[in-house]
């Protein structure tokens, strides 16, 4: 059996990612695919400032999960 239900955490009822998010999944990705080009472009090609905004802030404040830690050498 498929379960078709929006995606949570489950930590409380009612509870969406979305709306943790603050913003739908869809509306994420349209900012996500043009996050190369920069803030100020993606909201001059018409995409809210606000989500823009929080996209960029929360790739920045989440960068240090995309690289390997350091290695310390033992001698």
């Amino acid at each position: 059996e498929i379960v078709n239900k929006t995606p949570s955490a489950e930590l409380s009822a009612g509870q969406t990612d979305e709306s943790d998010l603050g913003a739908s999944y869809a509306d994420l990705d349209k900012v996500l695919r043009k996050i190369d080009v920069g803030q100020e472009e993606c909201i001059s090609q018409g995409l809210p400032p606000a989500l823009v905004h929080i996209v960029f802030g929360r790739v920045k404040d989440n960068a240090h999960k995309s690289k390997m830690p350091e290695i310390i050498k033992a001698y």
